[in-house]
């Protein structure tokens, strides 16, 4: 009886190491890896140059977003040769230029990851002897003849403008600052094809003569008074004005006599000194030559 208890006991032992055995754990499955998104390369920017000269030039760009909000520093070349490296600032003078020279250049943009993004740009370099240059257009036709400095280092230019019918010309003043960009222009209806012949800055605007007339200006370029010096007997020139200490002003020009005005054949022509007051007024006339032609 003892026996077979013993028997069953190793029975009972096997058949649990057996169960035991046939139960194997299974590992807990890996957990998904997260989706990885590519790094990526900064931006499109775009390059403006400025502040041309004979030797310079600007290049300057926004700062240049990058998708992933990473560090980015730019590398400057021009004409394929690196002048900037690990550059921190969006703009640049570029100096030591030659005069009427044409440049190219890029700008990478580059992250920490070595991602990158090139711009290219190019300019022209000014002529040694330009510093600027600018065209104005106001109608078909438009010429400037007389050109005058002034107090606040600009420019005030004289000329005439064809009339909407092409039928005649009017005097053109502008006024320019030290840069050439034109701050006002005044058109002021002629009765015959004159033109400003001279103009000058004076105390209080501005005077300049056509062929026919005297004309003066305020400093915002609106006429104050006009004074005719010649009619329809002569073809006129008064072509150079100066103003005295005493605020007169003295006008110089010559007449020739147009056909079936002329009384004296020997005399085609005089030259003519004509001084005005302050305010326009004719108060001396003086001619000082006599000429054929």
């Amino acid at each position: 009886m003892k026996t077979i208890k013993i028997v069953l006991l190793i029975l009972m032992y096997y058949l649990i190491q057996s169960c035991s055995k046939d139960k194997s754990v299974q590992p807990a499955p890996p957990k998904p890896k997260p989706e990885t998104k590519p790094n990526g390369a900064p931006k499109e920017f775009k390059i403006e140059v400025s502040q041309i000269t004979k030797n310079s030039a600007k290049i300057s760009w926004a700062t240049v977003v990058d998708p992933d909000n990473d560090t980015i520093q730019y590398s400057i070349y021009l004409n394929d040769i690196k002048i900037k490296e690990r550059f921190d600032s969006t703009a640049l003078l570029i100096t030591g230029l030659k005069p009427e020279t044409e440049y190219t250049g890029k700008v990478v943009a580059q992250d920490v990851h070595n991602n990158a993004r090139t711009e290219n740009y190019s300019f022209l370099t000014k002529d040694a002897y330009l510093k600027f240059d600018r065209v104005y257009s106001f109608r078909n036709i438009q010429s400037a003849f007389c050109l005058s400095l002034i107090r606040d280092k600009g420019y005030v230019v004289g000329g005439k403008v064809s009339r909407q019918d092409g039928n005649a010309y009017d005097f053109l003043v502008i006024k320019f600052d030290s840069l050439g960009n034109a701050e006002w222009h005044s058109i002021f209806e002629s009765d015959m094809f004159d033109k400003v012949a001279s103009i000058k800055q004076i105390d209080d605007g501005y005077l300049f003569t056509g062929n026919h007339l005297v004309m003066k200006l305020n400093d915002q370029g609106q006429e104050v008074w006009r004074t005719k010096l010649a009619d329809e007997s002569y073809n006129a020139a008064f072509e150079s004005l100066i103003q005295t200490k005493d605020n007169q002003i003295v006008v110089v020009g010559n007449f020739t006599f147009n056909q079936g005005f002329n009384k004296n054949e020997d005399i085609q022509g005089q030259i003519y000194f004509v001084k005005l007051d302050a305010n326009g007024k004719v108060i001396g006339r003086k001619n000082i030559w006599e000429f054929s032609l």
